[in-house]
């Protein structure tokens, strides 16, 4: 499951529980408890259009209430291809979602084999799409590297939503 939508229910004192409070209550603790939901993350770039091609893009995401907590993971593959050299790069978080307030968060780039580096990553107020930030300012498909096979990019992060 992992989404609930809900609001969860409130008590008065010396209120008797009924069956409509109860289900909320374990669908709430359901989603809390289960196993994340799988998407597939959109992918844009500032210029030229980007293609898994034999990468593997995936996501996965919790949802309770107005709190998203989602993770994104991107592997280059040998016929990947990043948008324009230069373009810095979009990537959405599950479809129909928006962020309730600009929100900053880290993340990890690996030049597979080579070396690793931080990254951060901007999602704007009524925003669905994360900017991935490399280095001191955007970040770009050609910086710190040149993204090619295997290499890596993981994004994590706790948000509000609309």
């Amino acid at each position: 499951m992992g989404s609930y939508t809900g609001t969860v229910p409130t008590f008065l004192a010396g209120e008797l529980v009924d069956a409509d409070k109860l289900v909320e209550i374990t669908d709430f603790m359901t989603a809390a408890t289960a196993a994340w939901t799988d998407y597939t993350p959109d992918w844009g770039a500032s210029a030229g259009t980007p293609a898994i091609g034999t990468g593997t893009l995936t996501g996965g995401y919790r949802r309770l209430g107005k709190t998203l907590d989602f993770q994104i993971n991107l592997v280059g593959g040998s016929t990947t291809t990043y948008g324009t050299s230069g373009a810095y790069w979009f990537l959405g978080i599950p479809a129909g979602l928006a962020a309730a307030r600009q929100f900053h968060g880290q993340g990890h780039i690996l030049n597979q084999g080579v070396d690793e580096f931080q990254c951060s990553w901007r999602l704007s107020a009524g925003s669905g799409s994360i900017e991935v930030m490399r280095e001191s300012a955007r970040g770009t498909n050609t910086s710190p590297f040149v993204f090619g096979d295997t290499d890596q990019l993981t994004l994590n992060g706790t948000i509000e939503i609309t």
